[in-house]
């Protein structure tokens, strides 16, 4: 089965307006432009584009239920490890990296306006950076704290036993 991308199509049932003063409660940001992004792979979480009155431009991702500890804090710690091309989450007013909305999470981040790679693909000198990226991203150990958080995955094909016995 071939990798498909997935376009989350319906907005949540959040009026734009208690967004926009959740930022502004959350983060001290005050949004003048706040537009839902089609975008996603998670049915429980939508996307918008957020423009400030500063000029600014923010990403927010709205989940329904809980967030992802460990991506959200593991985001941030490979970030002020030096690791730039990790794009971590903004810490809201509170010091948490989230505000909570009637069961409801909000995440922001710094909005990276592009294109996706597998639309256009990498050049070699960009092949050599990604490369670099995960050299670093590898050799970077995660306290204790951290790493308990992380799963171990294991991927297991289950076509594999199949083609195995034949």
């Amino acid at each position: 089965m071939a990798w498909q991308r997935v376009r989350v199509l319906e907005r949540p049932d959040l009026a734009d307006a208690i967004l926009v003063e959740h930022l502004r409660r959350g983060w001290g940001l005050d949004a003048v432009e706040i537009r839902f992004m089609p975008v996603g792979y998670d049915a429980q979480a939508w996307s918008y584009d957020v423009r400030v009155a500063s000029g600014g431009r923010f990403f927010l991702k709205v989940r329904r239920g809980g967030m992802n500890l460990a991506a959200v804090r593991v985001a941030r710690y490979l970030r002020g490890q030096g690791l730039s091309q990790v794009v971590a989450a903004i810490e809201s007013a509170d010091g948490d990296s989230w505000d909570r909305l009637d069961g409801f999470q909000l995440l922001l981040s710094p909005f990276i306006a592009g294109r996706q790679a597998w639309d256009m693909g990498l050049t070699d000198e960009q092949w050599g950076e990604y490369g670099a990226f995960l050299g670093a991203l590898h050799a970077t150990d995660l306290p204790p704290d951290l790493a308990s958080l992380v799963t171990e995955e294991t991927f297991t094909c289950p076509e594999a036993d199949a083609v195995r016995s034949l």
